[in-house]
């Protein structure tokens, strides 16, 4: 169980840096490279999903609110 729980905190962290490095594209303009971190969170999301660790519900929610 404890290394789930580390599991999860190490893909909540990679979550968050793809949406910061996204964030600082879009700022530049460089679309290119913010729907490539678009992808990168998505697939992480759904390895978290996969591994039982977040909901469709909350994998859904995240990804609308990647944007926002």
């Amino acid at each position: 169980m404890e290394l789930t729980k580390e599991m999860r905190e190490a893909m909540e962290e990679q979550l968050n840096l793809y949406m910061q490095i996204a964030a600082r594209c879009v700022e530049e303009r460089n679309l290119t490279d913010a729907e490539a971190y678009f992808h990168r969170y998505e697939g992480a999301l759904e390895t978290l999903y996969a591994m039982g660790l977040v909901s469709e519900f909350e994998g859904a929610k995240r990804l609308a609110d990647f944007w926002s």
